[in-house]
C-alpha cells in the first residue's frame, strides 16, 4: 500500500516539475517576443524621427535656398528697372 503512495507522490510531483517548466518556458517565450516586439517598434520610432528630421533639414535647405535666389533675383530686377543703375544709361 505504501508502494502505491510513494509512486503516486512521484508521479504528481513529476507532472507538478514538468507543468512548471513549461509554464516558466512559455513565460520566457513570451517576455522574449514582448521584449523583441518592444525593440522593434522602438528601432523602427527612431528611424521616422530620423526620416522625418531629414526631411524637414532639406525642405528648410531647400527654402532657404529658394528664397535667396527669389530675393537676388528681384532685386538684381529692382536694380535694374531704377533709372541710372542700367549699364545703358551709365554708358551714355
Amino acid at each position: 500500500m505504501q508502494s502505491i503512495l510513494i509512486i503516486s507522490t512521484l508521479v504528481v510531483v513529476v507532472v507538478v516539475v514538468v507543468v512548471v517548466v513549461l509554464v516558466a518556458v512559455l513565460v520566457a517565450v513570451v517576455v522574449v517576443e514582448v521584449v523583441v516586439v518592444v525593440v522593434v517598434v522602438v528601432v523602427v520610432v527612431v528611424v521616422v524621427v530620423v526620416v522625418v528630421v531629414v526631411v524637414v533639414v532639406v525642405v528648410l535647405v531647400v527654402v532657404k535656398v529658394v528664397v535667396v535666389v527669389v530675393v537676388e533675383v528681384v532685386s538684381a530686377d529692382n536694380v535694374s528697372s531704377h533709372p541710372g543703375h542700367t549699364k545703358r544709361n551709365k554708358k551714355a
